[in-house]
C-alpha cells in the first residue's frame, strides 16, 4: 500500500500520523485474511516508507517549479504570533469568544425563515444621501458578482459573506427561501468568519438574546461592513484595479467619519499601513484598470514622464496620506513608477500612444496580462500560515521533515482539491516507489 506516492502523500494532507496508520493497516490487513505477524508491518516501516516519498514527491515539485516558466513572481510575506483563545488569561478572546459560543448552541433552535435585515434609520436620512449611495452601490456591485460567477471569489465563504452581506441591506439573494449555512469554525485568523458571525447574530438578533450594549456594537460593525468593507474586500484581488480601489476605500472611509468617528479613524489608521498599491512604485498599475478614465491615464502618463526613470528613488510604500482623500491617481506618481513596470520586463511603448487606443495594441495587451497575473492579495501567505498551524509538530518534530511535508501537502492539496468522484477519477498521480522500496505489502 505504501509503495504508493499518492497513498503516503494523501496521509500526510489528512494529518494522520505513522502510529495511527499502522493500527488502520493492521485492522484492514487482519479484516482481509492477512497474517500481519509474517509482515513488514511496522511503525518504523511505515516512517521510513513515508519519508521516502516525501523526498521524492519534494524533488519532483521543486524540479516542476524549476522548469515553469514565470516571467513575474511575487512572493508575500505574513508573520502571526497566534493567540490562545481559550486563554482565560485573555480577557479580549474570552469576549470577542462569548457572543460566537453562545450563538452556535442557540443554532439549531433559529427559525431560518424569520430574519430581520439592517434597520437603521441613517441610511435613508433624506438629509445625508451618502449612505444611501453607498448602498446602492454594494448591492449593485454584488448582485453583478453572483450573477456573472466571477472568479473573484476563491472560496465558498467568499460567497456566503457576499449574500449575507445583500440579506443585511434587505435585498433578496434567490426566489426561493434563502438556505442559512449552520455557524462554522471561528478563529482569530480568519477575519471572514468574523463577517459571517457578525451578521448572522445581527439578522436573527430577535431570535437570539443579545445585551443592549452587544446590539449597539453589532449594528455599528454590520453597517460599517456592509456599506463600505465588504465591497472593498470581494473587490481586492483585482490587481489591475488595486490602486483605484485602494483611493476610493480611503475616500468613503474618511467620509464615514460623519457617521461614526470613532470607526471611521479606526478603519483609517488601520489602512494607512497597508496602501501598498497607491504608492509611487506600483501607482502604475492603474494604468490598466477599466475603472480608470482615459482622462485620468494620460494625466498619469504626463506624470511619468515629467518624473522621470530612475529605480534608485524607491517608493514600495506611500508614507505621507495628508490630504490623500482629495488626492488623483496622477498626484502619486514619481521617479520610480516607470522603473517598476521596466523591472518586471513590461514593454512601456504603449505609453507613447494615446490611451484611447491602447486596447488595441499589442504592448499594452500583454502588459495588462502580465500585471492581471500579479497576486496583490495575501491569501496564499494567510494559507501558509494556517497549513503551519495545522501540522505543527502533528506528524513530525524535525524542520528538515516540516518543510518537505508541507510541500508534499500542498502538492497533494493542488492534485486532490475534494473528495468527488470526478476528481477521484482523474487526478495526476505521483510515480510509485516500487523499486526504491522493499516487498513490504504496507
Amino acid at each position: 500500500m505504501l509503495n504508493s506516492s499518492d497513498v503516503s502523500s494523501t496521509l500526510d494532507h489528512i494529518n494522520l500520523s505513522d502510529r495511527k496508520f499502522t493500527v488502520l493497516a493492521a485492522a484492514i490487513a487482519r479484516e482481509n485474511g492477512e497474517d500481519v505477524g509474517t509482515g513488514s508491518l511496522s511503525r518504523s516501516t511505515v516512517h521510513r516508507k513515508r519519508s521516502l516519498h516525501r523526498s521524492m514527491i519534494e524533488t519532483d515539485v521543486r524540479e516542476e517549479f524549476r522548469t515553469r516558466s514565470k516571467s513575474v513572481a511575487v512572493i508575500h510575506w505574513d508573520g502571526k504570533i497566534m493567540e490562545n483563545s481559550t486563554d482565560k488569561n485573555n480577557p479580549k478572546a474570552a469576549t470577542d469568544r462569548l457572543a460566537v459560543v453562545r450563538f452556535k448552541k442557540a443554532w439549531p433552535n433559529i427559525d431560518q425563515t424569520v430574519y430581520r435585515p439592517l434597520d437603521d434609520p441613517r441610511v435613508d436620512d433624506p438629509s445625508d444621501p451618502f449612505l444611501q449611495e453607498l448602498k446602492h452601490a454594494t448591492v449593485s456591485f454584488l448582485q453583478n458578482m453572483l450573477l456573472a460567477k466571477s472568479g473573484y471569489m476563491p472560496r465558498e465563504d467568499y460567497r456566503e459573506v457576499t449574500e449575507l452581506c445583500l440579506l443585511i441591506l434587505n435585498t433578496s439573494v434567490c426566489d426561493q427561501p434563502y438556505s442559512f449555512r449552520a455557524p462554522g469554525a471561528y478563529h482569530l485568523a480568519r477575519w471572514m468568519a468574523k463577517l459571517n458571525y457578525s451578521f448572522k447574530i445581527y439578522l436573527f438578533r430577535d431570535q437570539f438574546k443579545v445585551t443592549p450594549k452587544e446590539l449597539k456594537s453589532l449594528r455599528e460593525f454590520c453597517l460599517f461592513a456592509s456599506l463600505i468593507y465588504v465591497k472593498a474586500w470581494i473587490a481586492a484581488p483585482v490587481t489591475c484595479d488595486a490602486a483605484t480601489n485602494d483611493l476610493v476605500l480611503f475616500r468613503e472611509i474618511c467620509q464615514y467619519a460623519r457617521i461614526n468617528k470613532a470607526v471611521a479613524d479606526a478603519a483609517r489608521q488601520k489602512l494607512e499601513k497597508h496602501l501598498w498599491y497607491i504608492s509611487p512604485e506600483l501607482i502604475s498599475f492603474a494604468l490598466f484598470s477599466e475603472k480608470v478614465p482615459v482622462s485620468e491615464k494620460r494625466s498619469i502618463v504626463r506624470a511619468m514622464s515629467q518624473a522621470g526613470d530612475d529605480w534608485s528613488d524607491r517608493a514600495i510604500k506611500l508614507e505621507d496620506c495628508t490630504d490623500l482623500a482629495v488626492k488623483e491617481l496622477h498626484a502619486l506618481v514619481a521617479a520610480s513608477s516607470t522603473s517598476a513596470l521596466r523591472s518586471i520586463g513590461i514593454d512601456i511603448s504603449f505609453l507613447h500612444v494615446d490611451p484611447e487606443t491602447w486596447n488595441d495594441l499589442p504592448a499594452y495587451v500583454q502588459a495588462k496580462s502580465v500585471i492581471g497575473a500579479i497576486k496583490v492579495v495575501n491569501d496564499s501567505a494567510e494559507r501558509s500560515v494556517a497549513l503551519m498551524s495545522t501540522f505543527n509538530k502533528s506528524i513530525t518534530k524535525s524542520e528538515t521533515e516540516m518543510q518537505t511535508l508541507l510541500q508534499v501537502v500542498e502538492d497533494n492539496r493542488k492534485r486532490i482539491p475534494d473528495s468527488q468522484k470526478s476528481t477521484l477519477t482523474s487526478y495526476k498521480t505521483r510515480g510509485s516507489a516500487d523499486s526504491a522500496g522493499s516487498s513490504t505489502r504496507t
